[in-house]
């Protein structure tokens, strides 16, 4: 296994956007129980010179990452990446482009509240912009955070982006004590947020936890590379084949969320043909290949859940191989259950990618 995924426990959009009658703000607004995250800057629309802004704060169960490390089921600090992702959510209003987000680790504990209103704020309660809690203001009105090496930037072209940004030295301060868990804050970074450039960047939405859509939510995805490559396995000289066969050997149609699973692949050149000992004992040979990757989608919407990770670092989709054949583990509690799945295979052929003809199809349960 070298993807697991945690979603945020709580999530909630605080603002001073003013409300409808351009008077009062919203600073006492909750927007925790909705299932849309949202930030933006809106410059001049009270007057030639405010700033109205809305940010994000979220918050992770760091003990479930604690305890998977302790298991063993994640790598020690420094063999894996933790990596924050929120989901883009289109909607019907202007969307910027050309802009930062920010993602700041927050140093004060916040509630999540149950309000829903994102359009007229209706919905008061805490936290809020001005209140952490109820009765609890924040040190600074729009979220506590910490500046220096724990926040991030991540820059944005389109504005239809989702954000991916590592956050793995945050995570391992919060895993070791350094930090307090308090979550993050996303917002519009600098100029972007406080009206210097004399525009408004409105308005990015994120899907938040209580989304419908179980891989929209948001999430802290642990990736590392926990391939093996037995290099001694490979024939001396090690010529890689035009065409391969692949076939996952332990294969199921179905699995239940729980499982963890060992995928046993054997590839094979696809040219093979077998002769009198080989038919005779009901062995084909096994063609090693020395770099291959995994890939998982959604069959119904052809969603991709698990890319293939040839350009990234970690490689966390790489297969491993031996003597016996390729392999890779899989956690299925990543999968969403009562869909049907379908792994495909890519490998490198010198400087190119192919990706094999065989698909394996199978259902996850509850």
């Amino acid at each position: 296994m070298s993807i697991k995924r945690y979603t945020a426990n709580k999530d909630n959009t605080i603002t001073n956007a003013f409300k409808e009658n351009l008077i009062t703000p919203a600073t006492d607004s909750n927007m925790g129980a909705s299932d849309i995250l949202e930030v933006f800057s809106i410059y001049g629309q009270a007057s030639t010179s405010s700033v109205e802004r809305a940010r994000s704060i979220l918050e992770f169960d760091i003990s479930q990452i604690s305890a998977d490390r302790s298991s063993g089921k994640l790598p020690s600090s420094g063999s894996v990446n933790f990596v924050l992702r929120l989901s883009n959510a289109e909607h019907s209003f202007t969307t910027p482009s050309s802009f930062t987000l920010s993602v700041h680790a927050l140093s004060s504990s916040w509630s999540e509240g149950i309000g829903l209103d994102m359009e007229t704020y209706k919905d008061t309660g805490a936290s809020n912009w001005v209140s952490r809690s109820l009765g609890t203001l924040w040190s600074t009105p729009g979220g506590d955070i910490l500046e220096g090496e724990y926040f991030k930037d991540k820059a944005f072209d389109s504005g239809i982006e989702d954000l991916e940004v590592d956050v793995s030295n945050i995570v391992e301060a919060w895993l070791t004590g350094t930090l307090s868990n308090n979550g993050f804050l996303v917002k519009l970074s600098g100029s972007n947020e406080d009206g210097t450039l004399e525009r408004s960047y409105y308005t990015k939405k994120f899907f938040a936890r209580g989304s419908q859509y179980f891989f929209k939510r948001p999430t802290i995805e642990a990736r590392w590379d926990s391939s093996s490559l037995d290099t001694g396995s490979l024939p001396d000289p090690y010529v890689r084949a035009d065409e391969y066969i692949f076939k996952i050997t332990n294969f199921k149609s179905s699995y239940k969320t729980y499982e963890n699973i060992t995928f046993k692949v054997n590839t094979r050149k696809k040219d093979w043909q077998p002769n009198i000992y080989t038919v005779a004992s009901n062995t084909a040979p096994i063609d090693l290949v020395d770099e291959s990757f995994y890939k998982i989608r959604r069959v119904a919407d052809n969603y991709t859940v698990v890319d293939y990770s040839t350009g990234s670092t970690p490689s966390y989709t790489k297969l491993s191989y031996n003597a016996t054949g390729s392999y890779f583990d899989f956690d299925m509690s990543n999968l969403e259950p009562n869909y049907l799945y379908e792994i495909s295979f890519l490998r490198k052929n010198e400087n190119n990618y192919i990706e094999q003809k065989e698909k394996f199809k199978f259902r996850v349960d509850p």
